[in-house]
């Protein structure tokens, strides 16, 4: 079944009106935080972070440096390097479709900075259909396992 967007639009304007009117009330709740840290002894605040981690793999990791209101000028950036992202999203098989298929569609981004600039951004679809619609499996016999939800997931997440 494909997305009517005609029958959403309505929930869309909705939910962004709620947005607005919620809006104060967040702006109040970052104050009150704000408030409560900065009152707050850092020695104190430094035993509860750490006390927090105790027995988790980032204990010592997270920690309290300086006043909590401070700002830190950033260090400078190498000459040269570069910065790579991927990303992936997916269409299901609608089974009660004509024509059975499933797509992935994987992203990439690089940007090299520094001497040698450059930015490469791809897209690579793939439709898949007929025989690459399950995965065969051996157990007792064989079978053929659908890809679908949690299995194409992986399957996005692998490419």
């Amino acid at each position: 079944m494909t997305l009517d967007l005609s029958k959403i639009i309505g929930q869309i304007g909705a939910r962004a009106s709620q947005a607005r009117t919620d809006a104060p009330a967040w702006g109040e709740s970052l104050e009150k935080a704000e408030a409560a840290l900065t009152a707050a002894d850092p020695s104190t605040l430094a035993r509860r972070i750490e006390s927090a981690g105790v027995g988790f793999a980032w204990q010592g990791i997270a920690g309290l440096v300086g006043d909590i209101k401070g700002s830190y000028a950033p260090s400078d950036p190498p000459p040269n390097f570069t910065v790579v992202a991927s990303d992936g999203s997916h269409i299901e098989p609608e089974r009660h479709h004509p024509a059975n298929c499933f797509l992935l569609n994987i992203g990439a981004a690089s940007f090299r900075y520094g001497q040698d600039a450059s930015a490469e951004l791809t897209s690579e679809p793939t439709l898949f259909y007929g025989d690459d619609l399950a995965l065969p499996i051996t157990k007792a016999g064989v079978r053929r396992e659908p890809i679908e939800g949690a299995i194409l997931g992986m399957k996005r997440t692998v490419a």
